[in-house]
């Protein structure tokens, strides 16, 4: 049986750190972020001490630059995934990915959800395990295709 689309992604640390960027709870670290600077006000405000703003200007730039330090580490420690590339079939009620070690075949009602961001789709397997897919390399209608498919 031939497949009704292929596309193939390449991975890189830009590629990574995309992906791990769409899996953390934004609305969550968003929301702690604002309880945090409310606070920073509210003591700078209350005890008249200007540390307190510029804490609240420094940390969410510090917890930026953390995150990222942490993804690079992961990423250096991943050797395997380093410019590997995989190539993705897509056929009606399932798709295979080819990758350099492996192959493997996964129905669409085994995915967890399929996470659409600008510039990328994500097949997540678990909350926090999936096949990142570049929008850059799809061909017309494997966008429509895959969203018809959530």
């Amino acid at each position: 049986m031939n497949y009704l689309y292929q596309t193939t992604t390449k991975y890189n640390f830009e590629e990574f750190k995309k992906y791990t960027w769409v899996l953390i709870n934004k609305k969550r670290l968003i929301i702690s972020l604002c309880i945090i600077e409310a606070a920073c006000v509210f003591l700078a405000i209350f005890w008249d001490n200007p540390f307190f703003y510029a804490f609240g200007a420094v940390y969410p730039l510090m917890l930026i630059g953390m995150q990222n330090r942490r993804i690079k580490k992961v990423w250096e420690s991943n050797k395997l995934a380093h410019d590997r590339e995989n190539i993705f079939e897509f056929y009606e009620d399932y798709f295979i990915v080819h990758t350099p070690n492996a192959e493997a075949k996964i129905e669409y009602s085994q995915l967890h959800r399929i996470i659409d961001s600008p510039t990328n789709m994500y097949l997540m397997l678990a909350a926090n395990q999936g096949y990142p897919l570049i929008k850059a390399n799809f061909p017309e209608g494997l966008e429509a295709f895959l969203k018809s498919k959530q």
